[in-house]
């Protein structure tokens, strides 16, 4: 098991668009779905310093509980913008 965060990717059918939700490692990646329909993609992260200096995030893995993948480079874009890290 993996003492990374994790995260889910999650389509909104009620407002529409796409949930980002961020987990510890206590919880399972299954607690969020319940008030979803459909799961993009979920796994783990890491945020780390580039090698310009710059803050950077890379997507990994896949949530057993929910039996799914994670998109290394959709996921890592979507979480950059919710950490507020693209320039």
């Amino acid at each position: 098991m993996s003492e990374d965060p994790k995260y889910v990717i999650a389509e909104n059918e009620i407002e529409g668009g796409t949930e980002v939700f961020v987990l510890s490692v206590i919880h399972n990646h299954s607690s969020v779905v319940k008030h979803f329909h459909k799961v993009v993609s979920a796994g783990f992260f890491q945020i780390f310093i580039n090698d310009k200096g710059r803050p950077d995030i890379c997507c990994y893995g896949k949530s057993v509980t929910l039996e799914v993948e994670s998109r290394p480079e959709k996921d890592s874009v979507l979480l950059q913008r919710f950490f507020n890290l693209l320039n």
